[in-house]
């Protein structure tokens, strides 16, 4: 796999977030996103999954030359706790499963 190529769909995504807010949020370290992004390592299963579930994109999309439409939330969640939180997050991954699959079925 391409660390690079990882990297530069993490900037991407991170959309002006610095790396230690995203680091905040996925409970890692800012290095971590930082050696991510320079493509000097590689993300564990689960570090993927965390990336995977905050951005709202599948696993294999930071390894894909596939673009995504990326919903893009109103406002930050760090505002948002416990129960909220998980409930934004969980509509924001059906809102990206919807688009998928709306995506799917204009290609047949």
């Amino acid at each position: 796999m391409d660390g690079k190529f990882l990297g530069r769909k993490l900037v991407e995504l991170r959309d002006g977030m610095s790396q230690a807010e995203l680091a905040e949020q996925l409970g890692l370290s800012r290095e971590i996103i930082s050696y991510l992004e320079n493509g000097t390592r590689q993300p564990t299963l689960e570090q993927l999954q965390k990336l995977s579930d905050y951005f709202g994109c599948p696993v294999v999309y930071f390894y894909s030359d596939q673009r995504i439409a990326r919903i893009k939330s109103a406002y930050r969640t760090d505002n948002l706790h416990g129960a909220s939180k998980d409930v934004f997050e969980y509509g924001k991954k059906l809102l990206m499963n919807l688009y998928e699959m709306n995506k799917l079925e204009s290609e047949d």
